[in-house]
């Protein structure tokens, strides 16, 4: 069964190897221009026109060749172009400095090996599936360079000059250009590597900043939860309940996780208020209810001066998440968009959780009944595109809300 199966796989290699080879670069040029040496029967008498056919036939014939070799190398279509046109731009420059089929494989093997030592620091980076190197560009600069190298090589053909068998200045000439032109790419090439790594150098830091920032803000919450009384599950609630609703209203948005963490934040000013008024388990009075309002102010302040997407969001939940959609909130009286999106989204969380939450000062209420009073406040506390998000993805948040109960 064993020898059956490597059989097999044996099999399987071979014609996939047979089948690199039939679409590989070289194979595919030999090919057209065999077709075009046929069709014309001289390829020394080309016209400027019928050299241009012949390179736009190229062109045409590689683009199935490079899907199937996509398919059979199963490497992102985008890169297997950026190799493909690479060994195009080999054998086209090794086609415009051979003499004969003898130089042509040095040449080639030559020109391989200049690769593959340039590239050998850069190998296992470009393996990668998650670097930051724009294929879509180099693919670009590539064709170009395929492109000026098809017509040097069509130069031969088309002037008698180029084509003597012993050595003169034009020829030579064409030769160093077309050699040049390739270093030109090369240094591009590498120098897009470079600049890919240092990008994701900076990226690997941002994530080991983003981190820091996340494990700051999650013991702040800690803290804030221990003074306020309110169970540890509250913030995490609140968070879920804004990643949901932000997702609704722009699956696509980028600060779907920055949110989430964030929200955690809203009460952090909190931390500033005088425990008697945080747990009092009545009706907070006029005095009492101003000193609870400057919670806001005092989450503006200690976030005013951290840096960082994370914190930017933070500040402004934290700041803005009891303002109103009517303009009767606080602290500002900000009235609808002039509200942060951000503190839009947590203001109908952070509510609808203090609806079905138990607190020193209240029951909780049933979900049915807390739904109905934030449909309610749609156009007035509340943002209404909010809301409706809200509403469609009520299902969604009760489902946070059981995972996480108190």
């Amino acid at each position: 069964m064993k020898l059956m199966h490597d059989l097999y796989n044996l099999k399987r290699t071979v014609w996939r190897y047979i089948g690199l080879f039939l679409v590989s670069s070289s194979f595919v040029t030999f090919i057209v221009e065999l077709f075009w040496m046929f069709h014309s029967g001289n390829m020394i008498e080309l016209s400027p026109l019928y050299a241009q056919i012949i390179v736009i036939t190229e062109y045409i014939a590689i683009v199935p060749a490079i899907y199937a070799t996509h398919k059979l190398i199963r490497m992102p279509r985008i890169r297997t172009t950026v190799i493909y046109l690479e060994f195009l731009c080999i054998e086209r420059l090794t086609s415009i400095l051979a003499f004969d089929i003898l130089t042509y494989f040095v040449f080639y093997i030559f020109f391989m090996l200049i690769v593959c030592f340039q590239q050998k620091d850069d190998l296992k980076y470009i393996a990668r599936l998650d670097n930051s190197v724009d294929w879509t560009t180099i693919a670009v600069y590539l064709i170009g360079l395929k492109l000026v190298l098809d017509e040097y090589y069509f130069a031969t053909a088309l002037f008698s000059e180029l084509r003597l068998a012993t050595f003169n200045v034009q020829s030579a000439w064409l030769d160093i250009t077309a050699i040049l032109t390739t270093l030109f790419f090369s240094g591009f090439f590498k120098m897009s590597v470079m600049n890919a790594k240092e990008t994701d150098q900076k990226m690997d830091y941002m994530r080991k900043f983003q981190n820091a920032q996340e494990k700051i803000i999650q013991t702040f919450a800690e803290i804030m939860e221990a003074k306020s009384g309110e169970t540890g599950k509250h913030v995490k609630r609140v968070a879920e309940y804004s990643y949901i609703l932000a997702a609704k209203l722009d699956p696509d948005c980028d600060y779907l996780d920055y949110l989430r963490v964030a929200s955690m934040m809203h009460d952090v000013g909190k931390l500033m208020i005088p425990m008697e008024i945080l747990e009092k388990p009545g009706k907070l009075d006029d005095e009492e209810f101003r000193l609870m309002q400057t919670h806001t102010d005092y989450g503006n302040t200690l976030l005013s001066h951290s840096d960082g997407k994370i914190m930017e969001i933070a500040r402004a939940v934290a700041y803005e998440h009891h303002e109103q959609w009517n303009g009767q909130g606080y602290p500002r009286g900000l009235r609808g968009d002039e509200i942060s999106i951000y503190a839009q989204i947590v203001s109908v969380a952070d509510v609808y959780d203090a609806l079905t939450s138990e607190r020193a000062y209240k029951k909780a209420w049933p979900p049915e009944k807390a739904k109905e009073e934030i449909l309610k406040q749609s156009g007035m506390q509340f943002s209404p595109k909010v809301v409706d998000a809200f509403a469609k993805c009520f299902d969604e948040i009760e489902d946070v809300r059981k995972q996480y109960h108190d």
